[in-house]
């Protein structure tokens, strides 16, 4: 309910970049794993700071990896 995960709906291979609303999906991704990684699960540092490493030059499959993790933290929330 509290968590919103978005849809990764995208006609781009995996292997090329993503368009600017493509980053930005991914930034805003990234910056929930942030914050629930540093305030709530420490697991999730180091993942994010790979993820993050990827600003600018992300790809599809970047942004797939962490909308997966976040719909596995969805999954797992309590309520």
């Amino acid at each position: 309910e509290g968590l919103e995960v978005p849809k990764v709906e995208f006609n781009l291979d995996d292997d090329k970049e993503l368009n600017l609303a493509g980053q930005t999906k991914f930034r805003g991704v990234v910056g929930k794993l942030n914050h629930l990684g540093s305030h709530s699960r420490p697991d999730l540092c180091f993942d994010t700071k790979s993820l993050s490493t990827k600003f600018g030059k992300a790809k599809k499959t970047d942004l797939t990896s962490a909308v997966k993790k976040l719909q596995k933290l969805k999954s797992q929330s309590i309520s």
